[in-house]
């Protein structure tokens, strides 16, 4: 299951890039997670500006793809959230260093992050 939802996530992730005109000035990205009734979804929005120190700068939407939810699939309500985080952020991650050939959104940000909207964010690492 964890594998499907990782090709899940790659593949939209290389969707929005392909279809998506993101301004340079967005450099920063959150991998957002909503737990629904019929499991998890992940979604995308980006930022001219990062803090570090206070995760309230993912409130500051400057960019929203037109694809900005995913959803994970009724299997994914049989994992905890702590599950559904660790598998975007390694799915984000995965998916950097999986496609060095291609520059994406994703290489190109500056500062790239997952978490719930009521938890803290975790930096996702390139």
């Amino acid at each position: 299951m964890n594998n499907e939802i990782k090709k899940s996530i790659h593949s939209w992730i290389t969707r929005i890039d392909e279809s998506e005109n993101i301004p340079d000035s967005i450099i920063a990205f959150n991998f957002g997670i909503i737990e629904t009734e019929e499991g998890y979804q992940v979604y995308l929005i980006g930022a001219h500006d990062y803090d570090l120190e206070d995760d309230d700068w993912a409130c500051e939407v400057d960019f929203i793809p037109e694809e900005k939810y995913l959803d994970l699939g009724a299997a994914s309500s049989k994992l905890d959230w702590e599950e559904v985080q660790s598998i975007v952020k390694e799915s984000v991650e995965q998916f950097i260093i999986t496609r060095v050939s291609t520059i994406t959104f994703v290489h190109k940000a500056e500062y790239l992050t997952t978490g719930f909207d009521d938890g803290d964010l975790e930096r996702i690492e390139k």
